[in-house]
């Protein structure tokens, strides 16, 4: 906490937990130039108990964002001021320090995932920072991470609008990636994992058949299962497309790919036969009964999974003394 005559590190930790560590650590005091974000300035302190008062930035004219930890000296859980945040949401992408953007998008995940900030200001986030990305891992993650706050976390009746969100983003980053790049492919892979709307299925469908060519994708085996399972779930294309990509992919990654595709139909058939395949039968290797199970669950078919919550828990219990 901070203001004009004070300035204090509070620590907590969860009930079943309670201890709290010392810690070593710096905090970064940030502003957001013209240029760019930059520390301005930087003290270091000893952080005990559930509340430090540092003394050392009495004074100091607030800055537009506070980092707790700065350079990561220690491991900890930390978390932004409201200020620090709105300033975070607009300007991650304009750090100058690669550590300092890379703490803060920690602190960001901790912070949505904890109910701390809202899914949307997490997206915020994400959509406005991630195009500053240059490693593939670390887009990859910001992805998934958004991905599963939205599905997960958010609000389910703003869900659909916030993955189309997700989705435009990564297609504007896709257009504007390095042909034949790590990023490009990553955000061909997140933009059709998204599509939902006609124009986004339609781009994927056309990248699967040919249609559209988009300059150093290459639409190769692995991709064109990902672009048929969209579509397949999404009631873009049918069975007879699985057998023919099957065909064309004849092998065990093959088969596994055909059965998640089969339990990604969007119909009460194909959610029964996979629930049998899988519960009931129980004979599928390992690796296929997982395809089957990926492709059973999807976040556009809650309807269609509704009348598995009771006979999962009903099932579950069996399953758990009679499986390896």
């Amino acid at each position: 906490m901070c203001s004009s005559d004070l300035f204090a590190v509070e620590q907590t930790a969860i009930d079943e937990h309670p201890t709290l560590r010392s810690h070593r650590l710096r905090i970064g005091l940030y502003s957001d130039a013209e240029d760019a974000l930059r520390r301005i300035g930087q003290v270091e302190v000893d952080i005990e108990g559930p509340r430090t008062e540092v003394p050392e930035l009495l004074g100091v004219e607030r800055p537009d964002l506070v980092l707790l930890n700065d350079d990561d000296l220690t491991y900890a859980k930390i978390r932004l001021d409201d200020r620090s945040w709105q300033t975070l949401v607009g300007s991650i992408g304009r750090f100058a320090d690669p550590l300092a953007r890379t703490l803060c998008w920690g602190a960001g995940w901790d912070m949505a995932r904890d109910a701390e900030v809202s899914t949307g200001d997490y997206l915020d986030l994400v959509i406005g920072g991630i195009g500053r990305e240059t490693e593939v891992g670390t887009v990859q993650t910001l992805l998934r991470l958004a991905t599963q706050a939205i599905d997960l976390y958010g609000d389910p009746d703003h869900a659909a609008a916030r993955r189309a969100r997700l989705a435009s983003r990564c297609f504007e980053l896709l257009d504007s990636s390095v042909a034949g790049g790590d990023l490009q492919l990553a955000f061909a892979r997140a933009a059709a994992t998204l599509a939902a709307d006609d124009t986004a299925l339609g781009r994927i469908a056309g990248w699967l058949d040919g249609n559209e060519v988009v300059d150093g994708l290459v639409v190769d085996t692995d991709l064109r299962w990902l672009l048929l399972q969209r579509l397949i779930a999404m009631g873009r294309a049918d069975e007879a497309a699985i057998d023919t990509e099957f065909a064309r992919d004849d092998t065990a990654a093959g088969r596994r790919q055909a059965l998640m595709l089969r339990a990604s139909r969007p119909t009460p058939q194909a959610k029964e036969e996979a629930w049998q395949a899988v519960v009931v039968r129980g004979d599928l290797p390992n690796a296929e009964q997982a395809a089957a199970i990926t492709g059973f669950v999807s976040f556009e078919q809650r309807e269609l999974l509704a009348p598995y919550r009771d006979r999962y828990f009903a099932a579950i219990g069996e399953v758990y003394r009679t499986r390896s």
